[in-house]
């Protein structure tokens, strides 16, 4: 995991080989969410695909990991226009999913945030995608679960953002940059202040968004 956050060259492979010996599927499930985003930051997206879905098969039956990667597949798919069949793929699974999943569970509350943002995306009006955030958001509830890195709680200020809640973004992106800070996240301090960056600079206020960006760009991990 530390040669991904440092950029080392070879990093995701051997991440990949290390969870093909692995056998517990809530350990193969972060490793995939791992390896995926480092993919996906190196432009390999076929890769990442690739690793959402043979992790799939091996933790077939676990109904927390599967939804995980789904949300995983979905966010992966949203990147490019050249993945939407992979996107209509992932939203129904994840539909179908949350039909049994148990709504209180951080990865339910989570998957239904990311349908939002797809729906938001597809004309469902912005107040009732806010409403959706919310809900997962929990309040903070989800972040403290799973942490400012998780791919939940970094998504939920892009779907804010998709859906023009500006003061809502900047909101939670602080809640979330505050709780990366103090705990020495600086992926998910940075994701958090470019975030709160865009949302403060739709909102004209341009000083502040320059703060943000200064803040992004001279972050250093502690020593």
């Amino acid at each position: 995991m530390a040669e991904l956050v440092g950029g080392a060259p070879g990093a995701p492979e051997r991440l990949g080989a290390a969870i093909d010996m692995l056998d517990d599927p809530v350990a193969q499930a972060a490793a995939a969410q791992a390896q995926t985003m480092a993919l996906i930051g190196q432009g390999r997206l076929p890769d990442a695909l690739a690793t959402i879905e043979r992790v799939r098969r091996a933790v077939a039956g676990h109904e927390r990991e599967l939804v995980m990667l789904d949300a995983l597949q979905l966010i992966l798919a949203m990147t490019s226009i050249d993945l939407d069949a992979e996107r209509e793929r992932a939203v129904a699974r994840l539909r179908a999913a949350l039909q049994s999943a148990r709504p209180d569970a951080a990865e339910t509350r989570g998957a239904a945030m990311l349908l939002a943002a797809v729906d938001g995306i597809a004309g469902t009006a912005s107040s009732v995608v806010r409403a959706a955030v919310e809900r997962a958001w929990g309040g903070g509830a989800l972040l403290h679960a799973l942490g400012p890195e998780h791919v939940f709680c970094m998504f939920a200020g892009v779907t804010l953002l998709l859906a023009r809640q500006l003061s809502a973004t900047e909101e939670l992106t602080t809640q979330v940059a505050d709780c990366a800070a103090s705990g020495g996240s600086v992926t998910g301090a940075c994701h958090a202040w470019m975030l709160r960056a865009a949302a403060r600079e739709a909102m004209g206020r341009l000083a502040d968004a320059e703060a943000d960006i200064e803040l992004t760009l001279h972050a250093r991990p502690h020593r």
